[in-house]
């Protein structure tokens, strides 16, 4: 299943658990201002780690945010902004606002949000608000500009939420755009399917279709994926059915 990454290597990765709860990958962004001003924010929630266990603090580390009305105290109905536009995150004492990226949003059931945390240790809290209609109607810059990513050397990160419909383009998350992901004219049979964290995508190739030619994906930028030293590329993958000819989820 699901999220695909493309980062540097001799980064960390862990399993945590927050207030919320969730997943967590690798270290990541700066915040972004100071002093913050949340008394337009009607709503508020803090989100403590208690699953990383490690000795090491992670600094500016993208967490894994998993949002829905299981939650108590969280309803999508207190939200300004049907798309979640007015949810901000800040560090414990909210001195700054951190970066962070809507990776899914479902008012019907759960949200995936990338939140950048300062710095990670066991019991770390951050602060979730929302319920703001001044800031309701457009994303935030620091959510959008894929600061997340792209100030932890990601050079590309794939959520693969699209709809998969006439061979989709794939959106790359860092700011840079350096990977816009497009499927060969034999990946035909990509579709969208259920992921561990929102949507991903399944392919399919069996019987005798395309048989000799696997199903690819496209890159664009090709020249930014030409590294002078090794690198790491993250993907949560599923093999269906590795004696066909293969229908795979990412």
């Amino acid at each position: 299943y699901c999220l695909m990454n493309s980062r540097i290597a001799g980064r960390h990765t862990a399993v945590v658990s927050v207030g919320l709860i969730a997943l967590l990958f690798v270290l990541c962004a700066a915040p972004v201002a100071n002093a913050v001003d949340t008394s337009a924010w009607t709503h508020k929630m803090p989100i403590t780690f208690s699953g990383y266990t490690q000795s090491g603090t992670l600094t500016n580390f993208p967490a894994m945010v998993k949002l829905n009305t299981g939650i108590s105290g969280f309803l999508y109905s207190q939200f300004q902004s049907a798309n979640g536009w007015d949810l901000r995150f800040t560090d414990s004492g909210a001195n700054n606002w951190l970066n962070y990226d809507i990776d899914t949003w479902s008012q019907s059931g759960s949200s995936y949000v990338w939140v950048s945390v300062p710095n990670l240790t066991s019991g770390t809290t951050i602060w979730a608000y929302w319920g703001n209609s001044g800031v309701a109607g457009s994303p935030a810059a620091h959510a959008t500009n894929g600061a997340i990513w792209q100030t932890a050397n990601y050079t590309a990160v794939w959520h693969l939420g699209e709809n998969m419909t006439n061979r989709a383009v794939v959106k790359d998350s860092c700011s840079t755009n350096n990977g816009i992901m497009k499927f060969e004219p034999g990946a035909s049979l990509a579709v969208s399917t259920n992921a561990i964290i929102g949507d991903g995508v399944k392919f399919v190739i069996g019987g005798n279709y395309m048989q000799n030619r696997p199903c690819d994906i496209q890159v664009d930028s090709e020249g930014n994926f030409r590294f002078p030293s090794a690198v790491e590329v993250t993907a949560w993958m599923k093999d269906w059915d590795p004696s066909d000819w293969g229908c795979n989820y990412v």
